[in-house]
């Protein structure tokens, strides 16, 4: 019986993690700015005006302190005239408005910025 019950466990796990997929959106820094609120909101790529965090309190599941990294990750790129990367979990793999609606927090989104070479 408890045999069965890992079997079962495994299954379900599996469904979940290919149902699930991550993926990544590149692109250069068209624009990083600073709500007076406090609120990060960027360009990159083909995503525009999403929402990243705050530096004054926690939003979109980021701490303040760790949104001012962000920032200066984000204005860094911007003005080394790098690209920055994004992971995101879910399943769209669509780096556009369409899946990251504007003027609103980045959803699904899991790892990064990273600066780009």
């Amino acid at each position: 019986m408890n045999h069965l019950v890992k079997k079962i466990a495994v299954l379900v796990f599996m469904s979940f993690a290919v149902n699930v997929k991550a993926y990544d959106c590149t692109g250069l820094v068209g624009v990083i700015q600073i709500s007076p609120a406090g609120v990060v909101a960027t360009a990159v790529g083909n995503m525009h005006w999403v929402y990243l965090c705050s530096v004054s309190e926690v939003y979109n599941n980021v701490q303040p302190e760790a949104c001012k990294a962000i920032y200066s990750t984000m204005l860094a790129a911007k003005l080394s005239n790098k690209r920055v990367v994004f992971w995101f979990s879910d399943n769209s793999n669509d780096c556009t408005n369409t899946a990251h609606p504007a003027w609103a927090p980045l959803q699904n989104w899991y790892w990064g910025p990273a600066i780009m070479e």
